[in-house]
């Protein structure tokens, strides 16, 4: 018998003889040990569940981010509502109608036939140029006032008169001429007096109803 027999045999013996020695001693029951392998499996289980759902969150950006420029902001930013603007013009509103333009001038024209007939000493155009219910300043009645007048109109050798500062009011037949006058003669000037006229529609004419004077 060789060496490697007889240890073989020994081996074989203590074998026999440990398994009878388990068999009488009784010994207590281990708790099952999960095996390593099982773990293993759950842990790779739950870490592919959380990677799907990590990549599937980060591909969305990429997407967006690989769209042209415009597409990518349509789907990112809020969606507004534009409400239509209406930009068409107004219509301009005439501040004075044709026929208060027309007024204004025949008005003035009145005014200037005053003052000329006035420099030119043309007394009856000058007194004309006053309605028949003009009142006479100090009292006086339209016969006294017109005598006056022409008194002290044909004193003068030569008449300068000239307005400045005009303003003009109309409405319908009714109106108000305020201006400064300069007065001057070969004897005597005045200049800085506030005259107020108001005129109204005679017929085809614009006459003097009343005449205010007063220093500015």
């Amino acid at each position: 018998m060789s060496i490697i027999e007889g240890v073989m045999r020994h081996v074989q013996s203590a074998q026999q003889s440990n398994a009878k020695s388990e068999d009488e001693t009784q010994v207590p029951l281990q708790p099952a040990v999960t095996p390593v392998w099982y773990k293993l499996v759950v842990v790779g289980a739950v870490c592919f569940v959380l990677g799907a759902v990590t990549a599937k969150a980060l591909l969305v950006p990429v997407k967006i981010a690989s769209l042209p420029v415009q597409q990518a902001q349509n789907l990112v930013a809020p969606v507004s509502v534009v409400m239509p603007v209406n930009s068409s013009p107004r219509p301009a509103v005439a501040v004075n109608s044709g026929k208060e333009d027309g007024g204004r001038r025949e008005v003035m024209a009145a005014v200037d036939a005053w003052v000329k007939a006035w420099s030119d000493k043309d007394m009856d155009n000058y007194l004309s140029a006053y309605a028949p219910e003009f009142h006479p300043p100090e009292g006086l009645n339209r016969s006294e006032w017109e005598k006056q007048r022409r008194k002290r109109i044909n004193k003068y050798g030569k008449i300068e008169i000239k307005l400045s500062d005009l303003v003009v009011i109309t409405q319908k037949d009714a109106a108000i001429v305020e201006f400064v006058q300069s007065f001057k003669t070969d004897v005597f000037s005045e200049t800085g007096l506030h005259k107020r006229l108001e005129l109204m529609r005679q017929g085809s004419r614009w006459m003097i109803v009343n005449e205010v004077s007063y220093k500015g």
